[in-house]
């Protein structure tokens, strides 16, 4: 079974990574347009203008960094781990990548919800296009790697491969290989000598005499 399979390697490779850096680029390069886009234009408008202050700057900032540091993680190991043969330590290293990953989808969407207005939590209607980006696609990228987790979509190799049938009562018992049969060993119209057989001082054999007690 391949560990990683194509739908899911591109997804994780080139389509995640990207969407992350359009984040990281939108945070660090307009720090003012981001935190304005965050809420409605009704909601909090105290803070509005937060992007433009230094404070704003520093921690969308850092934001942004965060989400360029994912995406070159993605970047960089997706592509090693598929160059590696298929084996289970690859397996293992997906799942080892996949889970972090998995914690942070979760993490992020509850910041995100957590601060929200309860009338604008149940609104999703009236969400800003980076609520969703936060949220919803955050979601769906979690639900891929769920996907992944679960098995689907990922051809199974079972069935292919005949098992071996085992022998009732073989459980626990080792086979151990006997040695071929040689001629030299046995031959079955070789004449095998009885054990009784004595040989003669001019090379013929005969039976040995019975010892007679006394007064035979």
């Amino acid at each position: 079974m391949p560990a990683l399979p194509k739908r899911y390697y591109y997804m994780f490779w080139l389509v995640e990574p990207f969407l992350t850096i359009l984040g990281a680029g939108y945070a660090i390069f307009l720090p003012e347009k981001y935190a304005s886009s965050l809420l409605p234009e009704t909601v909090e408008r105290s803070t509005i203008g937060i992007g433009a202050t230094t404070r704003g700057q520093m921690v969308i900032g850092a934001l942004g960094s965060c989400f360029f540091l994912i995406a070159m993680i993605s970047f960089s190991l997706f592509p090693v781990i598929q160059s590696l043969p298929e084996s289970p330590t690859k397996v293992s290293l997906v799942k080892a990548l996949l889970i972090p990953l998995a914690i942070a989808d979760l993490s992020h969407i509850v910041v995100t919800l957590i601060p929200l207005p309860i009338s604008l939590f149940k609104s999703p209607a009236n969400w800003t296009g980076l609520i969703h980006g936060n949220v919803t696609i955050t979601i769906i990228l979690f639900l891929v790697r769920m996907g992944w987790f679960l098995g689907i979509g990922i051809p199974s190799t079972e069935g292919t491969t005949p098992k071996r049938r085992r022998l009732p009562g073989s459980y626990g018992q080792v086979t151990v290989p006997l040695p071929p049969i040689s001629p030299r060993w046995f031959d079955p119209h070789k004449h095998v000598d009885s054990p009784n057989t004595e040989t003669t001082p001019d090379g013929s054999k005969r039976s040995p005499r019975k010892r007679r007690g006394r007064g035979a």
